[in-house]
């Protein structure tokens, strides 16, 4: 085959180099080539055995005396066993695929997939592996499990056949490395003639030059082999996905819909366009003041006309508001599209004219006498859309901002996340709770067939792919932990919660009812020494001011830019660029300043008893013992 003649001609390679005197005497070479499977095959020789040995305990473990799916040894959560094999199997097959193929191939059907589903996460990052065989085996595992249990990965294939924002990345990233590679090769051509007519031993810049179109062709080609990798990758998604639909078409067909509307209430418009000004606006401010110290400059070059002046300011305006107008447009092209929803019409009644004036304006020169009157109307854009939303509140009715959602009733689509019973949504909270935090996460309710209420956090701007990860490895460990709490008189189990990703930066948090943030603990204290300093100034007869309690954040950065200008330093943006020991110096004034017992101060409180407060202290030791 193709893969054998390519290994074959890399051992040869390999061997020439290794020993340069065996170049001449190629039959030397041959002889040791030939040597090579029998070495190959002793090599992989135990592995083989493993695996098969691996595949025997899958079978047997998962199945009855009678050859049946045995429900009872499903069911058992404590077989660590089944985990500890299904990993070692797959860490096999990525690394040794082709030596270990057909021991793989032949017990693909033999396989229970009950053993497989505490790892169907892993099985789904495989299908953009680089080996054709691992992808095939990867796919046809998951299509069997697709028809013995589609609850457990429809959720991953409908969002990754609906979710493209991969393929988008990588073919703008290729689009720019042509873009790239076209126009240095042609600012290339015209500097070396330029440099042959005035000088002609210019070999050392041929030569950067030159190790440079190199480097880019190998980025190129790496760029390449990752798209064909996603375009296969999306192609497993597809063939899984034509075997649900095959098997459950209405419930793949109200899956879709129901994820395409978690997608559209995870960011409203309005919340996009406050989000995209708060990350614009410094940027802009900084770079009106670039522009007003050139027009100063060009006010100063007396052998300049004034529309030579005004050519060159607006040249210098193009190119430094070029990002901002594009993400800008872009934005705009998004809520400009067909509302669907009430509240994407009234949005585009309130504000459509008002953005489009807003970029206009952006695009128009500025005047020396007022720089900043280029982008007053996207500031005034922004108080408005900050003004009501503080108006609107935090709570949104579902048939405002997703009447699909709202009108869920008796629904065939799985309870996000929940792989035990097959259970589905019978209707949709019709509130919506906004939480006031950065990313504006959305706290949702759904009523399950079992009359159960099952609440989640639709978190967006965020990638939760790490997040199921981490709870997958929780789940695990639980599970191993098992056999070992039986014999303990503590239990350790570590508290994990469901993570769906619905997109690549967005998805379904399962909300943990009483939990405590280690946040309000701090915010609490800060409120009681607002208090306490209000009634102090009241018993001095001191003038009462009310004390305004800061985010932590906000105390963070206050402290941080304090001791940056103490030391004669400019804040800045990026965290990573601010030294070490200032740093380290800003946590150790705030530890200092925050009292050491507000967390044992808050266990101790909130037990009734000391029995019940011991047992709540030895469950939070163990707890981070856990972890």
């Amino acid at each position: 085959t193709a893969a054998e003649l390519s290994s074959l001609h890399s051992y040869r390679t390999d061997l020439s180099r290794a020993c340069s005197l065996l170049t001449k005497h190629p039959i030397l070479i041959e002889k040791l080539l030939a040597l090579h499977p029998q070495f190959d095959l002793r090599r992989y020789f135990l592995l083989e055995q493993s695996c098969r040995a691996y595949f025997t305990y899958l079978q047997l473990s998962n199945t009855n005396t009678y050859g049946n799916l045995n429900e009872k040894k499903s069911n058992n959560n404590d077989d660590a066993s089944n985990v500890l094999v299904t990993l070692r199997l797959l860490r096999v097959l990525v690394r040794h695929p082709q030596q270990l193929r057909t021991i793989f191939e032949t017990n693909l059907v033999n396989v229970p997939t009950v053993a497989w589903k505490r790892l169907i996460p892993q099985l789904f990052s495989r299908l953009n592996h680089p080996d054709s065989f691992v992808r095939d085996y990867v796919t046809n595992l998951l299509i069997r499990i697709a028809k013995d249990y589609p609850q457990l990965i429809l959720y991953s294939v409908i969002v990754g056949i609906t979710d493209d924002s991969k393929m988008r990345r990588i073919k703008s990233r290729d689009e720019n490395i042509y873009q790239r590679k076209s126009s240095s090769t042609h600012e290339s051509d015209d500097e070396r003639s330029q440099n042959d007519i005035e000088n002609d031993d210019d070999n050392d810049d041929d030569d950067d030059e030159e190790e440079e179109d190199n480097n880019e062709d190998v980025e190129e080609d790496d760029d390449i082999e990752k798209q064909e990798n996603v375009v296969a990758m999306q192609n497993s998604f597809r063939l899984i996905y034509n075997v649900l639909s095959e098997t459950n078409a209405h419930v793949v067909g109200q899956v879709i819909l129901f994820v395409h509307e978690l997608r559209r209430v995870t960011v409203l418009w309005d919340e996009l366009w406050l989000g995209t000004m708060a990350q614009l606006q410094e940027e802009i401010s900084r770079r009106v003041d670039v522009l007003k110290d050139e027009l100063h400059r060009l006010e100063s070059m007396t052998h300049l006309t004034k529309e030579e002046k005004e050519f060159l300011i607006k040249e210098k305006q193009d190119v430094l508001f070029k990002s901002f107008i594009t993400v800008l447009e872009a934005v705009s092209q998004i809520t400009r599209s067909p509302a669907e929803t009430p509240r994407e019409q009234t949005f585009q009644k309130d504000y459509s004219k008002q953005i489009d004036a807003a970029i206009e304006q952006l695009k128009q020169p500025i005047t020396l006498s007022n720089p900043h009157s280029c982008w007053l109307q996207l500031r005034q854009l922004y108080s408005m859309l900050h003004r009501t939303g503080k108006r609107s509140g935090t709570i949104h009715a579902m048939s405002q901002i997703s009447p699909k959602l709202a009108q869920i009733k008796h629904s065939a689509i799985p309870i996000p996340g929940e792989d035990g019973q097959f259970h589905t949504i019978h209707s949709v909270g019709q509130t919506v709770q906004v939480l006031p935090t950065k990313t504006r996460p959305k706290k949702l309710m759904f009523v399950g067939s079992n009359g159960h209420r099952y609440q989640y956090l639709l978190k967006g701007l965020e990638d939760l792919h790490l997040d199921e990860r981490i709870m997958q490895l929780l789940s695990i460990i639980n599970v191993m932990f098992n056999k070992i709490n039986r014999n303990e008189p503590w239990s350790y189990e570590a508290r994990n919660y469901t993570v769906i990703p619905l997109a690549s930066r967005s998805g379904l948090i399962q909300w943990v009812e009483g939990a405590t943030p280690l946040f309000s603990l701090y915010k609490r204290w800060q409120q009681r020494q607002a208090t306490a300093q209000t009634w102090k100034a009241q018993n001095e007869n001191q003038e009462i001011t009310l004390a305004t309690v800061q985010k932590p954040n906000d105390v963070y950065y206050s402290k941080l830019n304090a001791i940056l200008k103490e030391k004669g330093k400019q804040p800045v943006e990026d965290r990573r660029e601010i030294p070490m020991p200032i740093l380290r110096q800003c946590i150790e004034e705030l530890i200092r300043e925050t009292p050491a017992d507000l967390l044992s101060r808050e266990l101790w409180c909130s037990c009734p008893s000391v029995g019940l407060w011991y047992k709540n202290v030895q469950n939070y030791r163990y707890t981070f013992v856990f972890l």
